[in-house]
């Protein structure tokens, strides 16, 4: 196990979402590891950061959210995913 992905390989999933530019195209897991080898590189300095899951529920064709968060307060929090929404729906730059 490694505590530092600076130079850690982009996954088969990762260069086929950056070509197409739609999420399905990787893992959850594939995400994390990009975001944490950007922090390892130097490339971003997040101030603040949410991790948003959608999980299987208890019974079939059920799902529950989960969250974690690394912020300063509830409303940075709250501004952080207004933001993200926002810029989700944003045209497919291609």
């Amino acid at each position: 196990m490694t505590d530092n992905f600076a130079g850690h390989p982009p996954s088969i999933g990762e260069i086929r979402a950056d070509k197409s530019y739609h999420s399905k195209d990787w893992t959850p897991r594939d995400a994390l590891i990009s975001v944490l080898r950007d922090i390892d590189e130097g490339k971003i300095k997040p101030e603040a950061l949410i991790v948003c899951m959608r999980l299987p529920g208890s019974s079939p064709n059920t799902v529950k959210t989960q969250f974690t968060a690394a912020v300063s307060d509830y409303h940075v929090a709250l501004g952080l995913l207004t933001a993200v929404i926002h810029r989700m729906q944003e045209p497919d730059p291609s």
